[in-house]
């Protein structure tokens, strides 16, 4: 199951982002993470067997990060277009 977790962060210090990026990159159901300008900092691409398995990853592996404000989850309904990497 594909989510999209918007995450915010209290501080956006270059050794916050590399401390959130180094803790998210160890973890395997993080498929992706992207710094984005807005009303949220990090948007990370999440794959889950279900719900149930989604919603301790979220409690116990990333709200635990000192620096996290908030965390906003949209689950995956339909993907609609996905051609994987492509060159510029």
């Amino acid at each position: 199951m594909p989510v999209l977790l918007h995450v915010l962060l209290a501080k956006q210090t270059t050794a916050v982002l590399e401390a959130f990026e180094e803790l998210v990159t160890a973890m395997p159901q993080v498929q992706i993470c992207s710094l984005v300008p807005g009303d949220r900092n990090i948007i990370l691409h999440v794959s889950a067997p279900s719900s149930q398995h989604y919603h301790p990853f979220v409690m116990e592996k990333i709200t635990v990060h000192v620096n996290i404000t908030r965390v906003k989850s949209n689950f995956v309904m339909k993907e609609c277009k996905n051609y994987g990497p492509f060159s510029l």
